[in-house]
């Protein structure tokens, strides 16, 4: 598994020949050469190649030997295709998983662990306003004592990033391509990596 950010805009996810980008910005325009394009918030996507596998809501999805499973785990809606949605990704024993747009709130961290209890690799959104700040995505994503975790600014704010390197000991590594095996990850680690 490969993963790396593409115009500060795009999570691309190499899983052996299946190319999975998560769309966690709110402009994002001409996305292709992928295979599968997760974007909970289509109503800003708008050139989708009929080519592209769009999960765009909640619910399990199986590619190949790719599972995928997509939850509103925040009650910020009571229909559950107009809230955020968190993603869990399946491959080769490796669960990736991806949190965007929440709130840390208990009720929320309750509902998280019930969703994904074991993960090899948190990818947490920080921001303003609707998403985590970076010491919130720092506990949440400690939380579940995974082996790498990656912040990824939705606003491309450098000082978000720096401020969740400070709030996890100031320790991290840069990298353009994260490559992940099963079994390089040290459970618990909680290695912060910063996707360039």
């Amino acid at each position: 598994m490969k993963i790396s950010v593409i115009k500060e805009k795009i999570l691309k996810i190499e899983i052996d020949k299946i190319i999975v980008f998560y769309n966690f910005s709110t402009k994002c325009e001409n996305i292709s050469k992928c295979d599968i394009l997760i974007d909970p918030y289509t109503f800003r996507y708008k050139n989708t190649d009929d080519n592209i596998f769009l999960i765009d809501s909640p619910g399990e999805y199986e590619i190949k030997d790719l599972f995928i499973k997509g939850k509103n785990i925040t009650g910020q809606s009571k229909n559950e295709n107009d809230s955020p949605t968190t993603f869990l990704l399946k491959y080769d024993q490796v669960k990736l998983l991806i949190c965007d747009k929440i709130k840390d709130t208990k009720t929320t961290m309750e509902n998280l662990k019930n969703f994904a209890s074991e993960v090899d690799v948190v990818v947490v959104i920080i921001g303003e306003k609707n998403f985590l700040s970076p010491s919130q995505g720092q506990t949440l994503s400690r939380a579940f004592s995974p082996s790498v975790i990656i912040p990824v600014s939705i606003d491309n704010s450098k000082n978000h990033l720096k401020a969740f390197v400070s709030a996890a000991g100031g320790k991290e590594e840069n990298q353009k391509v994260l490559k992940l095996k099963k079994k390089n990850l040290i459970p618990g680690e909680s290695k912060v990596i910063l996707l360039q």
